[in-house]
């Protein structure tokens, strides 16, 4: 694959390699590892679209699709600003906002999508105090641009994140 020049544009990508021309699946996940990864959080954001009331067990209203959207447009905007690190997992709260998650060992980040316009992130490493801050979602930004853009808006109390 040395040899190949990979060219992608608005999500559609081929592999030029001497001579030959190749699309599929495989080639792309070879070229780029981390595109399984934010492709799957994309998936993961879609099947929440599904849910229905009860979706819990709980008695929890089903999500707004609109709060999907701007979810998917959030991790697109997030995969723009720095594409080697895709979260983890997203997944539906039971208050109905949306988690992003980072992962990896004596580190978690989350990043929990509020109605339509406001992200609280949470970054604890063990041993250190957690750090707290909500960012304001310039929805305009995002409906006409499909990208995001933040405001830093407030930083809240610090806690300790404990060692596993």
């Amino acid at each position: 694959m040395s040899s190949a020049t990979l060219a992608i544009s608005a999500g559609l990508w081929t592999e030029v390699n001497a001579g030959a021309q190749l699309t599929g699946e495989y080639l792309l996940t070879t070229v780029d590892p981390w595109i399984n990864a934010w492709r799957q959080r994309d998936k993961e954001l879609l099947a929440i679209r599904k849910y229905g009331n009860n979706w819990d067990g709980l008695g929890t209203a089903a999500p707004n699709p609109a709060h999907i959207d701007v979810a998917l447009e959030v991790l697109a905007a997030l995969k723009r600003r720095d594409p080697t690190s895709p979260p983890v997992r997203a997944a539906l709260t039971p208050s109905n906002s949306i988690s992003i998650e980072w992962q990896s060992k004596g580190h978690f980040v989350e990043a929990e999508i509020i109605g339509f316009n406001r992200i609280e992130w949470m970054d604890a490493r063990d041993g250190q105090k957690a750090k707290f801050w909500i960012e304001k979602l310039a929805s305009d930004e995002v409906s006409e641009a499909r990208g995001a853009a933040w405001e830093k808006t407030e930083v809240g109390a610090a806690v300790f994140a404990s060692g596993r």
